[in-house]
């Protein structure tokens, strides 16, 4: 998928922004930013091992982008509102949240709307 470097830009650093707007931890928005890496990464391969590469393949991503969005939102609010200290424990939340956020609107998207290629069900 390419919509231009300033998608693999623009996604991380709004995903950043959200995370510093709940004054999370720094491992927190580390993890957020690297389970935006491997969503990339999925479609990436996907899209570069497909007998017949998938052309609008990247809107799925796209539509998908929403559901990551909320899971940062409830994973920050959790740290934030439990006060969770652990340095481990914040990386995880961070990295779940975006990674479980994406999926969940991944499977109701590619199923429901849209035709995601091997991502459909």
């Amino acid at each position: 998928m390419y919509i231009g470097i300033w998608y693999y830009l623009a996604i991380p650093i709004a995903a950043l922004l959200i995370a510093w707007g709940f004054k999370s931890p720094p491992l927190f928005q580390t993890g957020a930013v690297l389970g935006l890496s491997v969503t990339f990464l999925i479609y990436l391969s996907l899209n570069w091992s497909a007998e017949r590469p998938e052309g609008l393949l990247g809107l799925g991503h796209l539509f998908s982008l929403p559901g990551a969005a909320i899971g940062l939102v409830l994973s920050a609010y959790i740290v934030k509102m439990r006060s969770i200290e652990g340095v481990l424990v914040g990386f995880t939340m961070g990295l779940l949240g975006v990674l479980a956020g994406f999926f969940i609107n991944q499977m109701v998207v590619c199923n429901t709307v849209m035709w995601c290629g091997v991502l459909s069900v």
